[in-house]
């Protein structure tokens, strides 16, 4: 659940870019982030209206990394935070470096009863996407910053006992932006090779006619999207009947699979072997 919240928040926040945050957004983003996901579903998108919560090492709960404001401080700090976020200051910081800061100050603040992380990171996502810095929709930061929990707390608990010296933070989450842009750029790689070889094997396969080998080269190069009979009539200008066989022809193939949705059949790319 999750998983299907991250992807849902990261796709409202690309829409959502152009936006001035304010509470409000703040709030709508933090209920997005962890719909379904909360012990009590009254808390999604709501400050947390006590002080039952520290931030402590997830292998001992007794070690306390941070005790964090009270809760009545929360509605104050976070009208500051949005402040801080809308504003362009006199003296320029980068907005790489702006948007880590902002990322540290939902973890410091602590402003809900759960889900914290989550918000922080599509802060700072937002940020960079309302900022021009368009890849970071496509860069893997979270999966790099969840498979090194200890040193994403260690870097918040060495900024705090430094008195907040946030270059902790600030140098941990460049070098997890940099790793994820190297897996970025190695998935590029790898699908680029992986789609010329699909294209090749597309172009040479004897059981294709030119027109079913020009839907698949259609369907591989959009491969992140689902098509419907429908379209494929219109783009190649044939009858329902010879879509609707080509499409069938193609999934028995293994070329292509069938997903239905709303009661209707739509079809996507799903590799060719060779």
């Amino acid at each position: 659940k999750m998983i299907v919240n991250g992807y849902r928040t990261i796709r409202r926040i690309a829409d959502m870019k152009s936006r001035t945050i304010d509470v409000d957004t703040l709030l709508e983003i933090h209920r997005e982030i962890t719909r379904d996901t909360m012990e009590n579903p009254a808390d999604e998108g709501k400050f947390r209206d006590n002080n039952d919560i520290v931030v402590a090492n997830p292998q001992d709960s007794s070690k306390i990394y941070h005790t964090p404001p009270d809760y009545r401080e929360i509605p104050a700090h976070m009208q500051e935070f949005c402040e801080f976020a809308s504003s362009d200051e006199d003296e320029f910081i980068h907005p790489l470096i702006k948007g880590i800061m902002l990322h540290f100050l939902i973890g410091y603040i602590h402003p809900f009863i759960d889900g914290n992380g989550r918000c922080a990171r599509s802060i700072f996502y937002w940020y960079m996407l309302s900022r021009g810095y368009w890849l970071f929709e496509y860069m893997p930061i979270s999966r790099i910053l969840l498979h090194s929990k200890t040193k994403y707390a260690r870097a918040y608990l060495y900024t705090e006992t430094d008195d907040n010296d946030l270059t902790y933070f600030i140098n941990y989450n460049l070098s997890a932006i940099e790793r994820a842009l190297e897996d970025l750029e190695e998935y590029i790689v790898r699908k680029k090779e992986e789609q010329a070889t699909a294209m090749q094997l597309i172009e040479t396969a004897e059981n294709l006619n030119l027109r079913q080998a020009d839907i698949l080269k259609t369907l591989l190069e959009e491969s992140d999207r689902l098509f419907s009979i429908a379209e494929i009539m219109g783009k190649y200008n044939v009858a329902y009947d010879t879509a609707r066989r080509d499409m069938q022809y193609l999934s028995e193939l293994g070329y292509i699979e069938q997903i239905k949705v709303r009661n209707k059949l739509m079809y996507r790319y799903s590799g060719v072997t060779g």
